[in-house]
């Protein structure tokens, strides 16, 4: 003869532990999904940061390279004057390279 599983006293305490185990495991989940969400957002908005500051960065650099290439342009352009004999072009350029080396 098989017992009656809902008049034994060891086992009425199974269905109301894995009640509340389920429901642990269901808040847990939600919080653990919350949190996910959380640092996605966190994560997305330091990658746009991060991207921008990148873009900052090459636009200066470029603007750094194009400074120096008019430097130099300007800088051939006086010792190239200076031995022609043409001192009214090399004292034009040579305030100009002063004032803009000094401020660098």
């Amino acid at each position: 003869m098989a017992e009656n599983p809902t008049a034994s006293p060891q086992r009425k305490w199974i269905e109301p532990v894995v009640a509340v185990l389920m429901a642990l495991t269901t808040l847990c989940m939600a919080w653990c999904s919350y949190e996910s969400a959380a640092w996605t957002r966190r994560s997305n908005r330091l990658m746009n940061e991060s991207n921008a500051l990148d873009r900052q960065a090459a636009l200066l650099d470029v603007q750094g390279s194009q400074a120096l290439i008019v430097h130099a342009s300007m800088f051939m352009q006086l010792l190239a004057a200076q031995p022609a004999g043409n001192e009214k072009l090399a004292s034009s350029f040579l305030p100009s390279y002063e004032c803009s080396s000094a401020a660098a």
